[in-house]
């Protein structure tokens, strides 16, 4: 499903209700993680290392984990994410994460989870991909929803109106 690479140069791969793999690329050999081994759920949507080296993992059904290399901590709805599906990823410069979930945007700055939703101008629904470019525009792709740009004050909507072919 998913695919990252860290900053030793190993790959992350999550399998489709699998959990997640890591392959050394230096001694060739595979390491598996599943709820067997503390992970909260087989079923990992994406995969970011984030710049002090944890590990994040999106669920399809558990929120968002994180993995510090010796233990696994939840963060659910219960914790204030705004949904336990969760599509995409992204750190931006200043170390914030931003996740896209099945009911929109989140934000965390170590705690707690800020919502980013309609009532600020943003889409609902499912963000499947979340960048930040050069500049410091966090973009984000919605499933039927088009693009979206962020500039930390202001959000840009980008649909077939403005010269893309579809909105998926």
């Amino acid at each position: 499903k998913f695919i990252a690479e860290d900053g030793k140069g190993d790959l992350w791969i999550s399998m489709e209700n699998g959990g997640v793999t890591r392959f050394d690329v230096d001694d060739g050999f595979f390491e598996h993680y599943s709820t067997e081994q503390g992970l909260s759920s087989n079923k990992v949507n994406c995969i970011l290392e984030d710049h002090s080296g944890n590990l994040w993992f999106g669920t399809e059904d558990k929120g968002v984990i994180k993995f510090d290399r010796t233990s696994f901590t939840k963060f659910s709805t219960e914790q204030g994410l705004n949904s336990n599906n969760v599509h995409s990823i992204a750190e931006d410069k200043t170390g914030n994460l931003w996740i896209g979930t099945g009911d929109g945007l989140c934000k965390y700055q170590v705690k707690p989870f800020s919502h980013f939703n309609s009532s600020m101008g943003f889409n609902e629904g499912n963000y499947y991909s979340i960048m930040e470019d050069k500049a410091g525009n966090l973009w984000a792709g919605l499933h039927g929803g088009g693009l979206d740009r962020f500039d930390g004050k202001s959000i840009t909507h980008y649909g077939t109106y403005q010269g893309l072919r579809n909105n998926e």
